[in-house]
């Protein structure tokens, strides 16, 4: 289970549906130890198609090779209501096993699927980036762009049709996100500027990765790379238009975060004992950092090393 074990520290979502809630499984099957196995396995095929794309998960977390109605960069109404119908299904099921006299790991491995189960209701119900945040979208659409590009290689015929098909996502993508978003400012005051010159920046990638594709991909790209410019440049100034509009509250409020610690972080304590332990951490490393300062006075400065084999 250690794919589950990665839940606590992954930011991941979702969409179509997965087996979570086979009608041939009777009550008795459901509640056996290793019926954990099987609802993490299940989960963890549907998660690892739908997972967005996020800063962190370049490339670690494993991806359709193309864009296929599963392939989770689905965030229209309909696609969002699909994730929605599978989390719950996922987590109905899991609430259903009775972990109480399985072994400590089988306990252990079925609270990590809960935490897997609970992130996706964190993501879609309570943080809500795909709703007040439009980086998210710069994230499953640009995101999932570079993704394919920084993959090792080989820079096969399949990677360059994938290059392609992701730039041919992004208008879809960013019409999604301007139908979905009600936007905090201080996140569309990152995305403005995170699209600062975003044209000329997608046409010297056209101009470097276009002569490496299959010929009929390079044919397409450079039409998909002048549309995706025209929607990503149109999207910046939407954010724009709408900037002195938008609230400025960004928090996700208490009862949200408590239950990110409890259900997602799987944590016990309250946000006042999270600050109090990070004020504890933080003094302890100010105070370390002193001692140093003091030990070392008068002592040079020591040398930068002038090679890999120094």
């Amino acid at each position: 289970m250690v794919r589950i074990g990665l839940a606590i520290l992954m930011a991941l979502a979702v969409t179509p549906a997965v087996d979570c809630l086979p009608a041939s499984r009777t009550a008795s099957t459901a509640t056996a130890a290793n019926d954990v196995q099987k609802l993490g396995s299940d989960f963890w095929a549907w998660r690892d198609r739908n997972a967005p794309f996020n800063g962190d998960d370049i490339p670690r977390i494993p991806r359709p090779a193309l864009a296929t109605p599963d392939s989770g960069r689905d965030w229209s109404a309909a696609g969002v209501a699909s994730k929605r119908q599978t989390q719950a299904e996922c987590e109905a099921h899991w609430k259903a096993m009775s972990p109480s006299g399985w072994p400590v790991p089988q306990q252990v491995d079925y609270q990590l699927l809960g935490s897997a189960i609970a992130r996706v209701r964190w993501e879609l119900d309570l943080n809500r980036a795909w709703q007040r945040d439009p980086n998210f979208y710069l994230s499953q659409s640009l995101g999932a762009l570079v993704q394919a590009l920084v993959e090792p290689p080989p820079f096969d015929a399949d990677r360059g049709r994938t290059i392609r098909i992701r730039m041919e996502e992004i208008p879809a993508l960013l019409a999604s996100g301007e139908t979905n978003l009600q936007v905090a400012r201080p996140f569309a005051e990152l995305a403005i500027k995170s699209l600062h010159d975003i044209g000329p920046r997608l046409r010297n990638l056209e101009t470097e990765v276009g002569p490496m594709l299959a010929a009929g991909d390079s044919a397409a790209f450079h039409p998909a790379t002048e549309k995706a410019i025209g929607v990503l440049e149109s999207y910046r100034r939407w954010l724009e238009t709408h900037l002195g509009s938008m609230p400025e509250q960004t928090a996700v409020g208490r009862t949200n975060y408590e239950f990110f610690l409890r259900r997602v972080a799987l944590l016990p304590y309250t946000p006042e004992e999270m600050l109090r332990i990070a004020r504890e951490e933080w003094e302890r490393a100010v105070a370390f950092e002193q001692y140093e300062k003091q030990r070392n006075q008068g002592l040079p400065e020591l040398k930068i090393a002038a090679n890999i084999d120094e």
